[in-house]
C-alpha cells in the first residue's frame, strides 16, 4: 500500500479542467504513472465519459476502462486507479463511492466549489476505505 500520491503539476490542471468542465456532472477518469515503493507517483490522467445516468454518480463502461488503460500503457505509465469529481460536494467518499471501489489502487476525488475544490485521495483494501497523504504543488 501506498503511503503517499504525488500528483504531477499537468496532472492536478487536468484534474482541475475536468472537474469544472463537467459540472454539475461528476467526471471520471483513470490514473497513471509509476509505483515507487510508498509514494506513487501520477504522471497522467485519461478521462473516460461518464455513463450514469444521474448527475451524481459515476459509470465506467468496460470498453471506455480499456482504451484508457490502453492509452496510458503506450505512453509507458503503469494504471493506478480512479479520479473523480464531486461539484458542490466534500472531496470525500460517498457510501456509494465506499461500495463501488475497487480495492488496491489509488481513488483520487476533486470535491467542493469549483473556487476552492480539494483534491483528496484514498485506497481501499481489506481493513477497510483510509485517505493517503496527497502531494500535490498545485491542488485544485
Amino acid at each position: 500500500m501506498p503511503a503517499a500520491a504525488h500528483f504531477a503539476d499537468d496532472v492536478v490542471a487536468a484534474l482541475r479542467g475536468a472537474f469544472a468542465a463537467t459540472a454539475p456532472r461528476e467526471f471520471v477518469g483513470l490514473l497513471g504513472g509509476r509505483r515507487a515503493g510508498v509514494a506513487w507517483q501520477v504522471e497522467a490522467f485519461a478521462p473516460v465519459p461518464n455513463r450514469a445516468a444521474t448527475t451524481n454518480a459515476l459509470a465506467v463502461a468496460p470498453a471506455d476502462f480499456a482504451a484508457a488503460e490502453a492509452t496510458l500503457r503506450a505512453a509507458g505509465h503503469d494504471w493506478l486507479g480512479f479520479a473523480h469529481g464531486h461539484p458542490h460536494a466534500p472531496a470525500t467518499p460517498s457510501a456509494r463511492d465506499r461500495a463501488a471501489f475497487w480495492p488496491e489502487c489509488l481513488q483520487a476525488i476533486v470535491g467542493g466549489e469549483l473556487a476552492r475544490a480539494e483534491l483528496r485521495v484514498f485506497w481501499r483494501d481489506a481493513a477497510g476505505c483510509r485517505e493517503l497523504a496527497c502531494v500535490a504543488a498545485e491542488a485544485p
